[in-house]
């Protein structure tokens, strides 16, 4: 650790008269705790899922998700959509469809 830490740290303790009661009361964590490890839960189980799940299939879902996305702006919430997101949206639409047919992994399967 370096000095300036030290110092740093002597200097929140001792003027500012930091302590750790003052951030959060004993009930506050209490209150936070479940919401926490739910929140640390799906952060690894997402980190989980993803390690096992190929790319192309990952890139497939995320450029789908966009396009419905987009697709319910406009039709559902009756939003104005500009050329140029209508234009990427598509371009994201065939790649959602041409990498599954240009991947091998997927290719050797179907």
């Amino acid at each position: 650790m370096s000095i300036n830490l030290v110092f740093v740290f002597q200097y929140v303790l001792s003027v500012l008269k930091f302590t750790y009661p003052t951030l959060f009361q004993g009930s506050e964590i209490l209150s936070w705790l479940p919401a926490s490890v739910i929140f640390v839960g799906i952060i690894y189980a997402g980190s989980r899922a993803l390690s096992r799940l190929p790319i192309p299939v990952f890139l497939t879902i995320h450029n789908a998700a966009e396009v419905i996305t987009c697709g319910f702006q406009k039709f559902v919430q009756k939003e104005q959509i500009s050329h140029l997101k209508v234009c990427s949206v598509l371009f994201l639409l065939v790649a959602a469809v041409c990498l599954p047919l240009c991947d091998t992994q997927v290719s050797s399967v179907l």
